[in-house]
């Protein structure tokens, strides 16, 4: 397809609870790596986001998560900064529900999310449903940070992540 690639590494649940009033709906997604990737990336970009769009336009609670490899860092002046390609085609246009960047909520929205490089590559994209409490029992946006202490098997990842990741489990 020359609008959509495919998504090699992604997960979509739908958890519902008897006392919420709306679903909630969580897709995990790994895009492509590299700078140059950039044009496969808005392509997985617009299929993840073409996957949710019912349950966004139903207003539903909705969670797009994952690494999603982009190279654009969050707009440290503008908390509702204006964005293009890879993450545009996530958040979406003037004409659509928009999503939220949870990382423009952060303290310092500059903060790198990799374990290694100073990147933002780890991101959280959130239905605007979220950011506001509605009637009834639903969920809604309070905190995010980068918890950069937390340690997997005992061992903090580090520069050795790139020769050990296929043996780290």
């Amino acid at each position: 397809s020359q609008q959509f690639y495919n998504l090699s590494k992604h997960l979509v649940a739908e958890f519902r609870w008897d006392n919420v009033v709306s679903p909630l709906t969580v897709m995990t997604v790994h895009l492509r790596a590299t700078a140059d990737a950039e044009e496969i990336r808005i392509k997985q970009s617009r299929l993840a986001r073409r996957w949710l769009e019912p349950e966004l336009q139903a207003g539903e609670d909705v969670i797009l998560l994952g690494d999603l490899n982009t190279e654009q860092p969050v707009s440290n002046s503008d908390q509702e900064a204006s964005v293009s390609g890879d993450i545009a085609a996530i958040v979406g246009s003037q004409s659509q529900l928009r999503m939220v960047d949870l990382l423009t909520r952060l303290p310092d929205a500059t903060e790198a999310t990799h374990l290694v490089l100073e990147k933002q590559f780890d991101r959280i994209m959130v239905s605007e449903s979220m950011m506001v409490d509605g009637e009834g029992a639903d969920w809604c946006f309070a905190k995010i940070e980068v918890l950069r202490d937390k340690i997997v098997r005992g061992q903090p990842d580090g520069p050795a992540h790139w020769s050990q990741r296929l043996t780290l489990g």
